[in-house]
């Protein structure tokens, strides 16, 4: 079964994008192994398959963009635009609300378009180190 064919499979389909050279098939049994039930995952459940597909990643402290501002206003007032702005040196992905969308150089990234707009929430930001990202295509917008 093909991973676009799932609900809320945004991990899945951005981790496709992420790594073009791991086969569909590998990140669909490893997702199951690592907790997919065929309807999205729980934040632990993805990065453990992040780490069982050898992508490395490192959480992006906000903090560190905006010192003066306190944890709990980053948490209120972060979206994805701003994010996507901030890290446009990097090639990450973002959960917002129910979703996982990838920034690429400040381009956001939603195959799934259940994201609409660059004013949602953000609750966490995470490098991807070792991507295997080019240019993203219109596939991928």
């Amino acid at each position: 079964m093909a991973v676009d064919s799932y609900t809320n499979n945004c991990v899945l389909v951005a981790i496709r994008i992420l790594r073009p050279d791991i086969p569909e098939e590998l990140i669909e049994i490893d997702a199951y192994v690592c907790g997919f039930n065929g309807e999205g995952m729980f934040d632990w459940q993805w990065k453990n398959l992040l780490i069982k597909l050898g992508i490395k990643y490192k959480r992006i402290n906000l903090k560190e963009y905006h010192p003066n501002h306190s944890q709990l206003t980053l948490k209120r007032n972060m979206t994805l635009g701003r994010v996507a702005n901030l890290t446009k040196d990097y090639v990450c992905m973002v959960k917002i609300s129910g979703h996982v969308v990838i920034t690429y150089h400040g381009e956001i990234i939603d195959p799934n378009r259940a994201s609409e707009g660059p004013r949602r929430r953000v609750f966490d930001t995470y490098r991807i180190i070792n991507h295997q990202m080019s240019t993203p295509t219109p596939r991928h917008r």
